[in-house]
């Protein structure tokens, strides 16, 4: 946020659960592929609700392109290859 001269907007949010390693989450009764995504940035995961088809792809993903990758610790080849 400070390279953009971003103030903090919202208050800081506390972790509830740490994914950690797991391939797959349950929340309120549905079930999500989790799916390591780095490039976007190195820690990005995405979301996978097979049951309605649906993926939670953040900024990795747009209509047609992929998000940024030239923020730090972004890396354009890294996300083209962890893209299936």
């Amino acid at each position: 946020m400070a390279l953009f001269s971003l103030t903090r907007m919202a208050p800081a949010s506390f972790i509830d659960e740490v994914i950690g390693e797991q391939s797959t989450l349950e929340i309120s009764g549905h079930h999500f592929d989790l799916a390591h995504v780095p490039g976007h940035s190195p820690a990005f995961i995405s979301f996978h609700l097979v049951a309605e088809s649906l993926l939670f792809a953040g900024d990795a993903l747009f209509n047609g392109n992929i998000g940024r990758t030239d923020l730090p610790g972004g890396n354009h080849q890294l996300l083209l290859d962890s893209l299936p």
